[in-house]
């Protein structure tokens, strides 16, 4: 469910102004999102057909900075309102389910898990196993501890 929808004002008008305002602003969402320890439950769509905010996720998502830093934000560009409030549920085979199952038990912080799923599905297909899986995984670790 969409809880928040976050809008900023364009400072400047000139070519790239809005690029770099969202980028700079997404940082600093993810950031808070980390400093309170709510990334793994939140998620981020850049609602654009402008394929150059790929690059952004993809350096949120597969940077050795980021990686060091251990985070794993949950990033999609959507190219329009309705695919973000409506993102596709995922389609997991039996055999994805064994991996994410095996994955589950070895992991035990959703952190863990989340960066886990990342190494063995690449990010996008993580994010979304994560989230079909993150209610399992808390009970699964609320039993063992």
């Amino acid at each position: 469910h969409l809880n928040e929808i976050q809008c900023a004002k364009i400072v400047k008008k000139r070519q790239n102004a809005l690029d770099f305002q969202l980028s700079s602003y997404l940082g600093f969402l993810i950031h808070k999102a980390v400093c309170d320890q709510k990334l793994a439950d939140t998620q981020f769509f850049i609602v654009s057909k402008d394929t150059g905010y790929d690059y952004v996720e993809s350096f949120w998502e597969e940077t050795p900075f980021v990686k060091n830093l251990k985070i794993t934000p949950d990033i999609t560009r959507v190219e329009n309102i309705q695919k973000a409030l409506t993102p596709p549920k995922p389609k997991t085979s039996a055999e994805q389910q064994k991996k994410i199952d095996a994955v589950m038990k070895e992991e035990t912080t959703p952190q863990g898990f989340n960066n886990a799923l990342v190494k063995e599905f690449g990010s996008e297909q993580a994010g979304e196993f994560y989230k079909a899986n993150k209610a399992k995984f808390k009970e699964m670790h609320k039993q063992i501890t």
